[in-house]
């Protein structure tokens, strides 16, 4: 790793309030012209090229797509009526709320500090709002940037099987998770 870790963290903490706050705006604005879920589904990279333009990151490697899947698509797919669940998700479009997501964030960095990093992970997965599931997203991304976990689609997988096993990769990983958080905290305090 030759990038300075803080760098990493400050940089992934700052997009993850920016991509939200631009992926909310960009759903409120956009969502009302489909008429269906097939036609908003294919519109997925005209929703992230939008976020690309709005938020640069660099070699993304399809990290806003996964964060437009997880967070977007991912409910509608889980159920057998998806026009029925599309309806639903217009009417209850995510919002961004400046004040919210900083605390969120003050939560999460006080789990990770107070109770360690796998509470962390579990705490994020059980509350599975879409801000955490953007928290999730961009910690595997800090900790694959880093190089303390191979590409993994699981946050507690790659907590339990890969990080876990050394108290340095342990203490490093936490670490830059508080890092990333603290800068996302201050970055949300900014815009709030």
């Amino acid at each position: 790793m030759t990038e300075n870790i803080d760098k990493v963290a400050a940089r992934l903490g700052f997009n993850m309030c920016d991509i939200y706050n631009v992926l909310c705006n960009t759903l409120k604005e956009a969502v009302e012209s489909f008429d269906n879920y097939s036609s908003f589904k294919a519109s997925e990279k005209i929703f992230v090229d939008k976020l690309k333009e709005k938020v640069p990151t660099e070699d993304d490697s399809g990290f806003l797509e996964s964060i437009f899947d997880r967070l977007i698509l991912e409910e509608i797919k889980r159920k057998r009526d998806k026009e029925k669940e599309f309806v639903d998700l217009k009417k209850k479009l995510p919002e961004f709320d400046a004040k919210e997501f900083e605390r969120v964030t003050t939560k999460a960095l006080g789990i990770l500090i107070e109770d360690g990093l796998f509470a962390y992970v579990v705490w994020l997965e059980s509350e599975g709002k879409h801000i955490h599931k953007l928290i999730i997203l961009s910690s595997l991304k800090l900790l694959i940037k880093i190089n303390l976990i191979s590409s993994s689609q699981n946050l507690r997988e790659a907590v339990l099987n890969e990080i876990s096993s050394s108290i340095q990769k342990t203490l490093f990983a936490r670490q830059a998770l508080e890092r990333m958080l603290v800068y996302a905290r201050y970055r949300a305090k900014s815009l709030g």
